[in-house]
């Protein structure tokens, strides 16, 4: 878990705001595939 290490490394927050951000891109894909 290479990646989980690399958000460690930056702060709390920032690491929140990017899994925030991958978590509506992905559905945001899942709804692209859907239609």
């Amino acid at each position: 878990m290479k990646a989980f290490h690399i958000f460690e490394s930056f702060p709390p927050s920032f690491g929140a705001t990017i899994l925030v951000a991958l978590f509506f891109l992905l559905s945001d894909e899942k709804h692209y595939l859907w239609r």
